[in-house]
This record gives structure tokens, C-alpha cells and sequence, in this order.
């Protein structure tokens, strides 16, 4: 209720024609989806991507368990797939045929198309990197949302052109509700492109979700140096150990000599 009168609040202020439509262009201000952020209670600054961005999935049965058939992801889908119905209904009921409606069709598709590739992805992921090392499960799944954290920040830097913009207009006016839209959909054609450039590089060959791999792998490697003081150790011991079973052999020769 309380989300909903300040949305409420919000479509007066800037002369929204409707609560739905508040609510899309306050999303364009947000890093993630709600959903992965949980109760919504006030996260500190100082906390890691995991714990700012996505403490309702931080575990990954939170995401999915049960073969898939519970969590966070099988609500997704569900949603996804009632809303992309109403959302094309509606199209079609305001635009027929025209340009318009063809392109919000495709805005449409490609986003349920990138949400598939994007869910696809994050588990192949997954497994694939449970199945290389020797990492736990849980150490896995925090890779993955630390990726996730980074593509969200790619997106919101794009998203954020809509929203840093709202307001230099005085949304009252006719000429600024159709500077709004336009922008809104420039900035939403854009975020289709920058989705789009994930998949195409599979989404870790992207230098966004590159750079995060490769600054994990090196945060938690064994540092060359601790490997050789190790080595070091294990050589000191051998060679220990050498000298008593000698002494060890040589004092039984004595003994059965006599």
C-alpha cells in the first residue's frame, strides 16, 4: 500500500497518466529489480554487491530449488509470461498494426528473449564453474551474483540517461510529455542494445562480466610466494624425514649385525 500511494504521489507530481506508467519510469532509477533486493529494507553503502543488490537471492535456493520448480526464478518466469500478455493485449488494442505498435512489439520480445538468455546463462554458468574447480556451491553462486551485480550496473548507467533528465522538463506541458516519451524510448532501445551485447559475447566474454571473473580468480588464488613457503616446507620436511629413516636403517643393521 505504501509503495503504491507513493506511486501514486509520484504519477501527480510529474503528470504521469497512470500509476503503471510511474511505476516503469521509476524503475529506469533503480540498479536491480526489486525482487532480488527482498523486504526492501535500507541496505548500507558499505556493503558488498551481494548483500546491496540481491539479499533475497544471496542463497541459491532462494533463486531455484526443487528441480527448478520453486524460488525467486520460477516467480520471474510466471510473471514474465502473464505480464508480456497484457502488455501485447494492450498493444494491440492501442495501436493495431501501425510502426508504433510493431516497434513496442519487438522492445517486447527482445526483453523476454534477453531474460531467457540471461537465466540460461547464470546456470550454465554455474554449473560449469561447480564442475572446473573445487569451489563449494556457495562460492559459486556468489560469482554469479557478483556478474549479475555487474551487468545491472551497466544497464542502470544507460537507463539513467531517462530519469537524470525528468527533471529539466516541466512535465505539464504537452511539447515535455513528448520529450519524456521519446526519451524514455531512446533509452530503452539503448538498454535493448546493451543487452543484447552480453549475448552476443555469452555474457563472460563481455569485458564487464570478463573483468569481474578475472578480478575474483586473482583475489583468490594462492599467491605465488605462499606456494613457494610452502614448498619450502614440505622440502625441509622430506628431507627430514630422509635423514631419520637413514638413521632409522642404519641403526637396524647395527642391531642385526649383532
Amino acid at each position: 500500500m505504501t509503495e503504491f500511494l507513493k506511486n501514486s504521489a509520484d504519477s501527480r507530481k510529474i503528470d504521469h497518466k497512470s500509476v503503471t506508467e510511474a511505476r516503469t519510469c521509476s524503475s529506469f532509477n533503480r540498479t536491480t529489480p526489486t525482487i532480488f533486493t527482498g523486504s526492501g529494507n535500507t541496505v548500507l553503502i558499505q556493503a558488498g554487491t551481494v548483500d546491496r543488490f540481491f539479499s533475497a537471492v544471496k542463497k541459491r535456493d532462494c533463486w531455484t530449488s526443487v528441480g527448478g520448480s520453486q524460488g525467486i526464478k520460477r516467480v520471474l518466469e510466471r510473471e514474465i509470461q502473464i505480464s508480456s500478455s497484457t502488455i501485447l493485449s494492450a498493444i494491440d488494442m492501442e495501436f493495431k498494426t501501425g510502426k508504433v505498435g510493431s516497434v513496442a512489439k519487438e522492445f517486447l520480445e527482445q526483453s523476454k528473449r534477453y531474460f531467457q538468455e540471461f537465466v540460461n546463462w547464470s546456470e550454465s554458468f554455474f554449473l560449469e564453474i561447480v564442475a572446473l574447480s573445487e569451489v563449494t556451491e556457495a562460492e559459486a553462486w556468489t560469482l554469479v551474483l557478483e556478474c549479475w551485480g555487474a551487468f545491472f550496473k551497466a544497464l542502470r548507467r544507460v537507463r539513467a540517461v531517462a530519469t537524470n533528465n525528468l527533471s529539466l522538463h516541466a512535465m505539464n506541458e504537452k511539447s515535455a510529455r513528448t520529450k519524456r516519451t521519446a526519451l524514455f524510448i531512446c533509452t530503452m532501445g539503448r538498454a535493448i542494445q546493451v543487452q543484447n551485447e552480453f549475448v552476443e559475447a555469452n555474457f563472460k566474454r563481455h569485458p564487464t562480466i570478463a573483468t569481474i571473473i578475472n578480478y575474483y580468480l586473482f583475489s583468490n588464488r594462492t599467491p605465488t610466494s605462499k606456494f613457494v613457503k610452502h614448498e619450502d616446507k614440505l622440502d625441509t620436511f622430506v628431507s627430514g624425514f630422509n635423514v631419520w629413516k637413514s638413521g632409522v636403517v642404519r641403526d637396524l643393521k647395527v642391531v642385526m649385525k649383532k
